[in-house]
């Protein structure tokens, strides 16, 4: 199933930016924002692991990492979300009624 407002970002970028309407342009500036998102959490919960690894059974570094870890598989979870609500509101804008 092609995902017709997110994943033509890079197609529009490369072939020339032209939009055909308001919700386009959303899509794509949320589209971009919500990979830039996705990825620092990636990297929030890479780092988290590297501090675990490293805390070597210091409770103060291991608690904090953990709750590093927790807040990024939370940020990513939202992320997910807003992906899917975002997706059904520029469907919605995008028929008619």
């Amino acid at each position: 199933m092609e995902d017709p407002y997110f994943f033509n970002i890079f197609e529009n970028l490369t072939t020339g930016i032209s939009f055909n309407s308001p919700s386009e342009i959303f899509g794509v500036f949320i589209g971009i924002f919500l990979f830039v998102a996705t990825l620092a959490a990636i990297i929030v919960f890479v780092v988290a692991g590297i501090n675990y690894i490293t805390a070597q059974g210091k409770d103060e570094q291991t608690t904090k990492a953990k709750l590093m870890m927790v807040y990024s598989l939370v940020g990513l979870v939202v992320i997910a979300l807003t992906y899917q609500f975002v997706g059904a509101v520029i469907q919605f804008s995008q028929s008619s009624i």
